[in-house]
């Protein structure tokens, strides 16, 4: 199964953390056993760098124990139990990348509506600020006719734009 995504590999955990290195990946996969650092160590660290990345993890362990990571707690989101046929592992990427792509489109959804939410509050504010300015303007020009005060500027105050 041939996968529409660009796909980089490496040697070891140091080689794809230098790959991500201020480019996150959405999506990454790594066996328990590299050289120097684990799998699971690798993924600890892309979990704290890239909270957003997804994290599966191939091994020859059958327990999560055996293997060191922690599925429950947010550092691995899927395993692969070798001998895992190819088919299932690019059905799972393909799978948990929609997931993310809709969780993500989900998100600038409701950040859009927030936006419109805060722009339709700031412009009914500005409404309520515009009367209340006309109403202390209106109540400016009659405390100076009260008090028999006529100038230019009261007169300037009635013809005020956009008073309608």
């Amino acid at each position: 199964m041939e996968l529409p995504y660009r796909v980089d590999t490496a040697g070891s955990a140091r080689e794809a953390l230098e790959l991500m290195d201020g480019q996150p990946y959405a999506l990454v996969l790594a066996d328990e056993c590299m050289p120097g650092t684990s799998g699971s160590e690798l993924l600890g660290i892309v979990t704290e760098l890239y909270p957003e990345t997804i994290c599966m993890m191939l091994t020859g362990a059958g327990s999560e124990a055996a293997m060191g990571c922690d599925v429950h707690g947010g550092n691995v989101d899927y395993i692969f139990v070798k001998p895992c046929d190819c088919d299932s592992i690019a059905a799972q990427i393909l799978e948990s990348l929609k997931l993310q792509a809709h969780e993500t489109r989900t998100e600038q959804l409701a950040d859009c509506q927030e936006s419109q939410e805060g722009a339709f509050d700031h412009s009914s504010s500005v409404a309520r600020l515009d009367k209340t300015h006309l109403r202390l303007r209106q109540r400016l020009m009659r405390m100076k006719e009260a008090f028999g005060f006529r100038s230019e500027t009261s007169a300037e105050i009635e013809r005020q734009p956009g008073d309608e």
